[in-house]
């Protein structure tokens, strides 16, 4: 990433313009946040019926919200963070499968 920033004279240099260049420069460090959304609006549970039967079993909807992060401790390696359904709602994934709630997990990525 580059950022390139013309300064005309008798210009500030201080607010957003300096918060957007910190941010810049932490992201072309390997630096991440992700704040990541799922919304299901429900499913049908049984995929197979008599003939003339209707599907009257569903999967009720959920919103679920995550959180992971990535923190580089060397030029190749990084420390991924990971915090799954913040909300901590038990809800129903796949037919009659739940959510475990609020997960927390933890890794090490590295590139050669």
């Amino acid at each position: 990433v580059r950022m390139v920033k013309r300064i005309p004279s008798q210009a500030g240099l201080g607010g957003a313009s300096s918060d957007a260049a910190a941010a810049l420069i932490a992201a072309n460090r390997g630096w991440e946040l992700n704040l990541l959304t799922n919304y299901n609006s429900g499913t049908r549970r049984a995929f197979f019926n008599n003939p003339g039967q209707t599907a009257t079993d569903f999967v009720p909807a959920f919103f679920n919200l995550d959180l992971n992060g990535r923190v580089p401790l060397s030029e190749n390696v990084a420390l991924n963070l990971f915090l799954e359904n913040l909300a901590d709602v038990q809800y129903e994934r796949v037919n009659r499968i739940y959510s475990p709630g609020l997960t927390f997990r933890a890794g090490i990525s590295a590139t050669f």
